[in-house]
């Protein structure tokens, strides 16, 4: 449920300009394609309906988000990826390298992480240049998911990126 008020949350800050796309984090399922913010009921809809699960690697998520940010000219392409960090199946650096050269940033939200799980998490935002969060509280999730969001579209516009919707 916090998951999906997180991601519900952010779709309540964004505009009709904007484009929002979502997986559900399990062998990067689209429940959502990246696609211009019209309807806020029904990309609701759709993450309500998703089911979530706990897989051994990001990388298929990921790259789904890749394929699908590639294909836009959208001033401000980034991922927020929610996870414990116990899912090291893979090789990050190479994936998250390749999606930064394609002008995409990656910050990442560690929640209920183990000893192992922050370490992974951080390494992923540097490598996609942005940021990390981490919480032990599933209920700071919504709140970390809008404060990056702000986050995102304030460093665009701080560097020079007036314009930071989609025309």
């Amino acid at each position: 449920r916090v998951v999906r008020g997180a991601a519900e949350a952010v779709v309540d800050q964004l505009t009709p300009r904007d484009l929002v796309g979502v997986t559900n984090g399990t062998n990067g399922t689209v429940v959502f394609p990246l696609t211009t913010l019209s309807d806020k009921a029904k990309v609701k809809q759709q993450i309500e309906s998703m089911i979530l699960g706990d897989p051994p690697s990001y990388i298929p998520d990921l790259t789904a988000a890749d394929a699908q940010l590639v294909q836009t000219k959208a001033a401000i392409k980034h991922i927020i990826m929610l996870g414990d960090g116990d899912a090291t199946v893979g090789d990050y650096r190479s994936v998250i390298e390749t999606i930064h050269r394609h002008h995409i940033t990656v910050s990442t939200v560690a929640i209920g992480s183990d000893a192992g799980g922050p370490a992974l998490m951080q390494a992923i935002a540097g490598w996609g240049d942005g940021r990390l969060y981490e919480s032990n509280r599933v209920q700071d999730v919504p709140q970390i998911y809008l404060t990056e969001t702000r986050e995102s579209l304030q460093r665009m516009s701080v560097q020079g990126v007036h314009n930071t919707r989609r025309p």
